[in-house]
């Protein structure tokens, strides 16, 4: 049973420090609407137990490498699996309200901006796996055209 706790223990802390680490990385992204941010921040962030993360993390140090080196890979991996949830759920798809207990990206931000999210999240994850928390002018860009298009 130890080993259990030890596990849920390291998966709680794990999850702790990538919603830290993935939140500064929102706050630094001063060249991106606030809209945009804010929603990403609200699909990114929302209630979970980051599996993806934590395994990113841990296969990163068992392979000889350090932590955090990993936390780049693990939020585009993150970013992923958020935004393929956003389209889920859009009304084209199976136009669900609730995710989690709270209101849907599209419920809370709008369809346009909910559909917009799965473009920036690969720039941002692209960015983000290949640059070492440093955002690049061509990902941003990217990011801001698609925010012009949705509002």
């Amino acid at each position: 049973m130890s080993g259990k706790i030890a596990v849920a223990e390291q998966l709680h802390q794990c999850a702790r420090a990538f919603d830290r680490h993935f939140d500064r990385y929102l706050n630094s992204a001063t060249q991106v609407p606030h809209e945009l941010i804010d929603a990403i921040r609200y699909a990114a962030l929302a209630p979970g137990k980051r599996i993806r993360p934590f395994l990113v993390v841990e296969c990163c140090t068992l392979c000889g490498g350090l932590r955090d080196t990993a936390w780049p890979v693990a939020a585009a991996l993150e970013c992923i699996h958020a935004f393929s949830l956003i389209h889920d759920d859009l009304p084209a798809m199976d136009n669900d309200d609730l995710r989690r207990g709270k209101p849907t990206c599209h419920k809370q931000f709008g369809e346009a901006m909910a559909m917009i999210l799965a473009p920036c999240s690969s720039a941002a994850a692209s960015t983000r796996s290949t640059s070492t928390w440093k955002r690049s002018s061509r990902s941003t860009t990217t990011i801001r055209a698609w925010h012009t298009c949705a509002v």
